[in-house]
């Protein structure tokens, strides 16, 4: 996750967790704080593709939020 510029890291993963953010340049802190998310993942089938798919489609939902107007910026 940490490769992908358009997403924020702001917990490590730990016990099958990670919190992340959609974290654009020019965003504001508070902007970018409502688009906050987290993954658990502990299921043993669930792969790193599954989690990738995840946050592909997390970031499409928050790009257009922001399209509609839904955040401030």
């Amino acid at each position: 996750m940490r490769r992908e510029p358009l997403i924020e890291v702001v917990s490590p993963a730990q016990m099958a967790m990670v919190n992340f953010r959609y974290s654009p340049e020019g965003m504001d802190e508070t902007a970018r704080d409502a688009l906050n998310a987290r993954i658990c993942a502990p299921h043993p089938e669930a792969t790193e593709h599954d989690m990738w798919e995840t946050v592909r489609r997390l970031t499409a939902i928050c790009r257009e939020e922001i399209e509609a107007g839904g955040t401030s910026s």
